[in-house]
């Protein structure tokens, strides 16, 4: 796995005739892991699956670049240490765990279902602030939480050629409403998909997916107004984000003829 980090930061500095300040930080770094599955077919038409996806550990160092800042925030992050270090922002990409199963009720339905954990309490410190007051130091843990996913789907076919797919999921939040922040304002997910697959031929099949993720209001407080990156308090209402699919799958050593 590849990270790459890209971050600004506004620093309001202690004097308001100063202006505001900034804080830049830039770097990129390789991970590694691995995703290992078993599949059970306890029944003619019955399979059950098990997925284990390990954590991936991207550990960045980028050097911080400050601008703008007064000469008593700058003093008090020289004597830190913190305007000439760098900062460590090793970040764990969680390890995540998938039970599925998949029943063929006849050779036009289908009912398939899945829960999954994952562990995104040890996503680790992503976000950057500078307190004015103890600069100590420029990560902040986000206390993000372990997630759980459920969710349950069929597939029709009213054709030979047609297969056509609906589900619904929910995802739980990863963090609290009183840690939620403006980086990641995350809630709880209900997702809602649909999806049709056309036989081109024996060899080729198309395929559009659509899925609704809808987060609600997510309300959110961050800072409390008395150090270096002040309060923001709002609501971001009726949350949603609508992704599309298309696909093409190709058999190789298929005879390209058109189904019957």
């Amino acid at each position: 796995m590849i990270g790459y980090l890209r971050e600004k930061v506004a620093i309001n500095n202690v004097d308001p005739n100063l202006g505001g300040g900034k804080l830049k930080l830039q770097d990129w770094t390789l991970g590694y892991g691995g995703n290992i599955g078993v599949m059970l077919e306890p029944l003619t038409d019955t399979r059950i699956g098990v997925t284990y996806l390990t954590p991936v550990s991207l550990n960045f160092n980028p050097a911080a670049n400050f601008t703008g800042l007064g000469p008593g925030l700058t003093a008090l992050l020289l004597k830190r240490g913190l305007l000439t270090g760098s900062i460590d922002l090793g970040l764990t990409v969680p390890q995540a765990v998938t039970v599925g199963i998949f029943h063929q009720f006849n050779d036009r339905f289908a009912i398939m279902g899945n829960i999954n954990w994952q562990n995104w309490s040890k996503f680790g410190e992503v976000e950057v602030g500078v307190d004015s007051a103890n600069p100590k130091s420029l990560t902040t843990n986000l206390h993000y939480e372990d997630t759980g996913h459920i969710a349950i789907g069929d597939q029709y076919r009213p054709q030979d050629k047609w297969l056509l797919m609906a589900g619904f999921a929910f995802d739980s939040t990863m963090v609290d409403e009183s840690d939620r922040t403006v980086s990641a304002p995350i809630g709880s997910q209900y997702r809602y998909g649909l999806g049709a697959q056309y036989e081109y031929s024996k060899s080729v099949k198309l395929g559009f997916d659509y899925e609704l993720q809808w987060w609600g209001n997510l309300s959110l407080t961050q800072g409390n107004g008395g150090d270096a990156r002040g309060t923001v308090s709002g609501t971001f209402g009726d949350t949603f984000v609508n992704v599309f699919c298309a696909n093409v799958t190709y058999k190789f050593g298929m005879s390209n003829q058109t189904s019957k």
